[in-house]
């Protein structure tokens, strides 16, 4: 996983913390519910109080706002400071990596991320995705800066394995998922609607 020098306190407060509580923290909230309801949790047809697992959660945005959804949600990351200043922190576990996660088999109904796989070194992705496969119920949603996006995916020295749209429907297809759902039309993004990509198990 990516523990990038960069993820650090200062990091955290200027990029998550300080604008969630700005005077306009209250529309950053709203995108992430908005994120959290129909891009995640509606696409993937689960009920209120069915367990969610945000890898790469950072300081809880989205666990948070699961949370008050009525979702049974918590999330893990690698950066220290993420947990360290998580806005939800019952919620929210340091892990060491998310090739291994202290969770049983198929426990989640739904396994999401944002802006995390392309993170994450070429050499560990299968182990992360079959990780990921293993604590969940065969369903997963991810957002990932792909290289449709142009200069705000590839040119970011924290992206360390950015791939095309297709090439991450072939590597989800090798472990036996099916690409079902990408409302491009209704998806909202700074960085416009690729990158959102719901996999099921065949």
């Amino acid at each position: 996983m990516n523990k990038h020098k960069g993820y650090d306190e200062e990091y955290y407060f200027n990029n998550h913390l300080k604008k969630v509580h700005a005077r306009y923290g209250i529309i950053i909230k709203r995108y992430y519910r908005y994120i959290a309801s129909y891009i995640f949790a509606n696409a993937a047809k689960i009920s209120k109080q069915n367990k969610i697992l945000d890898i790469g959660c950072g300081v809880g945005i989205l666990v948070e706002q699961f949370t008050k959804l009525g979702y049974d949600a918590v999330g893990v990351d690698v950066n220290v400071a993420a947990i360290q200043h998580s806005l939800i922190p019952e919620k929210c576990f340091l892990v060491d990596t998310t090739a291994h996660l202290d969770y049983p088999d198929n426990y989640f109904d739904l396994v999401v991320s944002r802006e995390v796989l392309e993170h994450i070194p070429a050499q560990e992705i299968d182990d992360c995705i079959n990780e990921r496969e293993r604590v969940s119920k065969d369903k997963m949603i991810h957002i990932i800066a792909v290289s449709e996006r142009g200069a705000s995916a590839l040119n970011d020295p924290v992206h360390v394995n950015v791939q095309s749209e297709k090439r991450r429907e072939e590597k989800f297809t090798e472990h036996g998922y099916s690409t079902i759902r990408k409302p491009k039309r209704f998806f909202l993004s700074p960085y416009g609607s690729s990158g959102y990509l719901m996999f099921v198990k065949k």
